[in-house]
């Protein structure tokens, strides 16, 4: 009986490949590749490209991505459409929203709706987490002198801090009511892009460097007083730098003229490795950047894999059928 129950895994192992199944990654780190428009997957742990994870339509060119409370992955895109694709399979499913501008970033909050910043119009917008419809103006044009913005986040203390570009600044503003509330932190002439809180609960801002080399500068998470340049001469950098914190606490950050994705140190911000190679899956100009903790589909093995694993079923199977002949 055991030998029987050997035959039938070794011919469901052998045969798993033929029917098309796949094995999965416990995790992956999805990078929106904006020339291409689509979202790449890569692993988490080694950086090797696993699949287009999420393809993107016609003129379609990601700037911002998130997960829902629904687990579905919402994709901003420059053409002002807000795309959804299954979370699991990135298979597509709608465009949930759109506005008549340039998307920058995108985040859900709390109350499980979508906010978005409108570049052109200096606003963020707040539609329904649910349907997508548009709800209002969440952050009316210009408050705070709201100039530019790209890059928002909730913070540890609930409320929503966004990057205001022209202006230099990174602006506060009440969870609820969407009222302005302070400057935060001011980031110099460097033209703040993304934004993210870190374990610390400190404020990690993505500028603009000299001579195209980017930085990471780290402001305390209370006061906003700045602490310290985290990271410094990051190259290959411009607009939408994006960053980072993966499950390995590490911090992660998009060089875009270099096609790739680095890897800080995210205590020190000493630099560790290029995570992503350049150009690795077709990456072109990294945008976006988002780890995956569900399970991910691998590709299926190349046919010389599959006729191995069906010469070494074709082997068990034997030596099984020869064990029972046996008994």
């Amino acid at each position: 009986m055991k030998s029987l129950f050997r035959v039938l895994i070794t011919l469901s192992l052998s045969l798993t490949p033929v029917l098309g199944w796949t094995g999965s990654a416990e995790a992956a780190l999805l990078v929106g590749s904006l020339d291409n428009g689509d979202v790449l997957s890569f692993d988490d742990t080694t950086g090797e490209f696993i699949s287009i994870f999420a393809k993107g339509l016609p003129g379609d060119g990601p700037t911002s991505i998130t997960f829902g409370p629904d687990g579905n992955l919402y994709v901003g895109m420059n053409t002002g459409a807000i795309r959804r694709y299954d979370g699991t399979t990135g298979t597509f499913i709608d465009t949930f929203a759109s506005i008549d501008s340039l998307i920058t970033s995108i985040t859900f909050g709390s109350d499980k709706n979508l906010y978005v910043t409108d570049f052109s119009n200096d606003r963020v917008v707040r539609f329904n987490g649910s349907t997508g419809a548009l709800i209002d103006n969440f952050v009316s044009t210009g408050s705070g002198g709201l100039n530019g913005p790209e890059g928002l986040t909730f913070g540890p203390d609930g409320n929503l801090y966004v990057g205001s570009r022209i202006s230099n600044q990174v602006l506060r503003y009440n969870s609820s009511t969407g009222a302005f509330i302070d400057v935060f932190a001011t980031g110099g002439n460097n033209g703040p892009q993304e934004l993210v809180f870190g374990l610390d609960n400190n404020l990690y801002l993505a500028i603009d460097g000299s001579g195209g080399n980017g930085q990471v500068l780290r402001f305390n998470g209370q006061t906003g007083s700045l602490i310290d340049t985290f990271a410094n001469n990051i190259p290959g950098t411009t607009d939408s730098m994006s960053l980072i914190f993966g499950p390995d606490n590490n911090l992660y950050v998009t060089s875009q003229f270099e096609n790739s994705v680095l890897r800080f140190n995210g205590t020190s911000g000493t630099f560790i490795d290029t995570f992503v190679s350049s150009s690795s899956g077709g990456l072109s100009f990294p945008t976006n950047l988002l780890f995956q903790r569900e399970s991910v589909p691998q590709p299926v093995p190349e046919a010389t894999t599959t006729l191995g694993l069906l010469v070494l079923g074709a082997v068990g199977v034997s030596s099984a059928m020869k064990r029972i002949r046996a008994f």
